[in-house]
């Protein structure tokens, strides 16, 4: 089973609603370093290449929703 922390979660939803590694390390008051670091660490767990992977396989497992307004404005 896949564990994530909740720090994680909350990046992984940051980044899925569009915001970018600034605007979410800005959010969840945490560097852009340590934005980058989990999303390495991230993609490991994930076996993802790439961001758009993560998220994309984050959203399939049903561990993040899209922000499906923001498509929409």
């Amino acid at each position: 089973k896949l564990y994530l922390s909740p720090k994680e979660y909350q990046m992984l939803q940051a980044l899925c609603s569009g915001q970018t590694a600034d605007e979410a390390a800005f959010n969840l008051r945490v560097s852009v370093r340590t934005i980058r670091k989990r999303n390495s660490i991230l993609r490991l767990k994930l076996n993802a290449k790439t961001i758009p992977e993560l998220l994309a396989k984050a959203t399939a497992l049903g561990i993040v929703k899209p922000d499906l307004d923001s498509i929409l404005d």
